[in-house]
């Protein structure tokens, strides 16, 4: 990481522009929502870049990529570290916890037990896929059970569509119920915004 201009200089949000100085501009979003979770005393407490980067280590922590480390970014940013993770503290306490890791493994096996499926269904073979090991010691057992059936009954419609309420039911798992909404919310503002 470059040091780059601070971040309260440039046009944008807080969250935006910490997010580009740490080179991590897909977590805008969750760390927006994150912030309108939080509660008041830490907009009251901490100061917009410190809440930016608590608010980004959070988004990293419910998504699917490498966690942010704080360290590295206050020294980036310099900033507190101390006051950074006070405020990440702070913001944890408020905002909803993701579901158990088990629940979301669960989940991710059996979103990529589906895909393999369709998969083995589009490319015309007859038979389905064998899935054994640790990628699927958790999946759903009906979708494994369905690899042992001939893939010319199953529907590969039903499928997405299960396997597209399952992708739902995977982010909302990660993100926390609250943060979830909060999300949802942001994006629909930014669909309408659009049109």
């Amino acid at each position: 990481m470059v040091q780059r201009e601070p971040s309260l200089r440039r046009a944008g949000s807080p969250v935006e522009n910490v997010a580009s100085d740490v080179e991590r501009e897909g977590l805008t979003e969750i760390a927006s929502g994150v912030l309108r979770c939080s509660s008041e005393t830490v907009e009251e407490t901490f100061d917009p870049t410190e809440r930016a980067l608590a608010a980004l280590y959070v988004a990293s922590r419910r998504s699917e990529g490498p966690e942010l480390s704080v360290t590295d970014s206050c020294e980036l940013l310099s900033i507190d570290p101390a006051a950074v993770t006070h405020a990440v503290d702070t913001i944890q306490r408020s905002v909803s916890l993701p579901a158990p890791a088990d629940e979301r493994r669960r989940l991710r096996q059996t979103i990529l037990a589906i895909t393999e499926l369709l998969s083995a269904k589009e490319r015309g073979l007859s038979n389905g896929p064998r899935l054994r090991g640790p990628a699927f010691e958790v999946a759903d057992p009906s979708i494994v059970a369905a690899c042992e059936t001939p893939l010319d009954s199953i529907d590969s419609d039903a499928l997405r569509t299960h396997r597209h309420r399952l992708s739902e039911d995977l982010e909302l798992a990660r993100l926390g119920t609250d943060l979830y909404v909060q999300v949802r919310a942001g994006a629909e503002i930014d669909e309408r915004t659009e049109r």
